[in-house]
């Protein structure tokens, strides 16, 4: 059987309701994952068993001995059955109650929206005032590695033939700050930012 279908769940500080029902959630999508299990084990207990007949029977057949009776396997059969009957069970509730949070976002979307745009634009002035830093890092860096070689530079003047050596002492390769999409995340905060606005005016008609 297939997993529970899960909504993707940012972690935001939702309202306690809404927790409440994640929670409630989660528990159930853990309570089918050992069902679900359990129902594996059944499946493999049966086939080990078979297996374990197929291997008396051949070894009955070198040996030249009789057959071996077949076991019962009922009990084992009748345990997958129920096994199979609990995961599904387990899979409705699951189902129903991630159905819950979908409809409980739907429901407060105005305010997961909020959530949502307050946490990126720190995300997005945290990231900044990072790269910034970084940014100051490495020309501080380059400035006192420069710093460093300037006796080397001037030492090449003065150098006799034996010891020439180019006085040029590049880094190789540039050194690059992560790309990433912020023009794209901005969009998105925009967008967010004027539908919450346009719901704001919906709500006060």
């Amino acid at each position: 059987m297939n997993p529970p279908y899960w909504p993707t769940i940012a972690a935001l500080d939702y309202p306690a309701p809404i927790r409440k029902l994640i929670r409630a959630a989660e528990a159930k999508y853990e309570a089918w994952a050992e069902a679900n299990a359990a129902h594996a084990d059944a499946k493999d207990e049966l086939e080990t068993a078979e297996i374990k007949f197929q291997a008396g029977i051949t070894a009955a057949a070198r040996e030249g001995a009789p057959m071996p009776k077949r076991p019962d396997y009922t009990e084992l059969e009748n345990a997958i059955v129920y096994a199979a009957e609990v995961e599904r069970v387990k899979h409705h509730e699951t189902s129903k109650a991630v159905q819950e949070i979908v409809s409980a976002f739907r429901t407060h979307r105005k305010t997961i929206f909020e959530l949502a745009v307050a946490k990126a634009n720190k995300g997005a002035e945290t990231y900044a005032t990072a790269i910034s830093a970084i940014s100051d890092d490495l020309e501080r860096i380059e400035q006192e590695r420069r710093a460093a070689y300037d006796g080397l530079t001037m030492s090449a003047d003065y150098a006799t033939p034996e010891v020439l050596y180019r006085a040029e002492f590049g880094t190789g390769t540039e050194v690059r700050l992560p790309a990433t999409h912020e023009n794209q995340a901005r969009a998105a905060i925009a967008s967010l930012s004027n539908l919450i606005e346009h719901l704001d005016k919906s709500e006060t008609k």
